[in-house]
This record gives C-alpha cells, structure tokens and sequence, in this order.
C-alpha cells in the first residue's frame, strides 16, 4: 500500500517510514500541512497517517481541508497521537478520521491498523465512524461509565 505520513518530527516519520516499509508498504513522508496537501493531490496513496501533534497549522485544519476539499475524500485516514485523549479522538473522528491510535511504538501495531482500515469500503468506514462519534461521545457525557 502507498502511504502517506504527515509527521513534523524527523524520528518519528523516519521510524514509522521504516517500519511500514519493512512490512511492504511504499511510504511518502510530509513534514508540514502545505507539503502534505500538495503530496496527496499530486500522489495517489492508499492510507494517510495524520499526526495531531502537526505543528504550523493545525491538524485538525489539515485532516478537514483533506476530507472536505476533495482531495481525497474517500483515502482511508488514520490518526495517531503521542497524547491520546478521548476529547481529541471524537474531534478527529468527527472530521473524517477512520482510525485513531497513540503514537504507533511497534511496527506490528502501525502495519495492522493502516492495513484493518484500509480494508473497509467508504461506507463502511463512514459507518464504523459514525458508531465511533456515538460511543466518544456518550464517554464524555457520561465519563463514569466507561
């Protein structure tokens, strides 16, 4: 699978570049917002990986403009996070995000993610999205529960 990371820290996008390599995946990394826009309209890619930690422009400007301004609205699109928080990953969920993991420590966890995401239809991740939203949600409101 093609993938596209948007990281702003060298390590990391390295590590996670390697790591999916190894597993057979083509990376392409994207250090800012700007260079990510203009690597997903240039590139097809198969998975986006999305840091929150984006710094420059926000992330979640980032993971909208990719969702909404079609670039590539239908690209299964995951998350991840070195501070996970329940507030964070309905906001993600909520613009478009199919997954959403803390910050992927091993290469098996990340390979597995991008590649359970990518094996779901549109509709069916719009789907799965939608029962995500609800249960974060409902977590928030009600935060003793969980």
């Amino acid at each position: 699978m093609r993938v596209l990371i948007i990281d702003d820290d060298a390590e990391l996008l390295l590590s996670c570049g390697v790591s999916l390599a190894h597993d057979g995946h083509q990376p392409t990394g994207a250090m800012d917002a700007g260079l990510a826009l203009a690597t997903a309209t240039k590139e097809p890619v198969d998975v986006i990986l999305l840091n929150t930690k984006l710094g420059g422009a926000a992330p979640a400007w980032l993971l909208s403009a990719l969702r909404r301004d079609g670039v590539t609205p239908s690209v299964p699109l995951v998350v991840y996070s070195a501070d996970p928080s329940t507030g964070e990953e309905l906001l993600a969920r909520q613009l478009g995000a199919d997954a959403y993991l803390g910050t992927p420590r091993e290469e098996a966890t990340l390979s597995s993610a991008i590649e359970f995401v990518a094996s779901f239809g549109p509709s069916e991740r719009a789907q799965r999205r939608t029962a995500a939203i609800t249960r974060l949600a409902s977590a928030q409101r009600h935060p003793s529960r969980n």
